[in-house]
């Protein structure tokens, strides 16, 4: 089991890409949004009393722009991440050489983490 070794550098850049694309943060920043304005949550059972949220009000329930694209963004990530983490580690068993998955697994987290800053939305800030 040498190729899943931290002297396999195809290896480390799976591990590198793939803790990019999980720690972003995505579900939290649609969070962050929801409870900075105080609308956007997804059910009309959410806005309910708690330790954060002690006088809930009903319009906690209106859509907000900024929540649905976290919502949409998060949303896009569960399609996208566990494929690439589900082709990614049999791509690092068979040792290619780190040219043949440079481009994918080095490309494909910058990308979609420039994507979300590109347009001014980004989960990391």
């Amino acid at each position: 089991m040498g190729e899943f070794d931290r002297a396999n550098p195809a290896f480390r850049l799976f591990v590198s890409a793939a803790a990019v694309m999980t720690l972003m943060g995505r579900g939290r920043a649609a969070v962050a949004a929801m409870m900075g304005c105080r609308r956007g949550c997804a059910s009309p059972e959410a806005p309910r009393p708690g330790a954060i949220d002690r006088a809930p009000d009903p319009s906690q329930v209106e859509a907000d722009p900024a929540v649905e694209r976290f919502r949409r963004m998060h949303r896009s990530d569960l399609d996208d991440v566990p494929g690439f983490l589900i082709a990614g580690l049999p791509s690092v068993a068979v040792a290619p050489p780190l040219r043949a998955v440079w481009m994918p697994m080095g490309g494909f987290a910058p990308a979609r983490a420039g994507r979300a800053s590109a347009r001014g939305t980004s989960p990391l800030a």
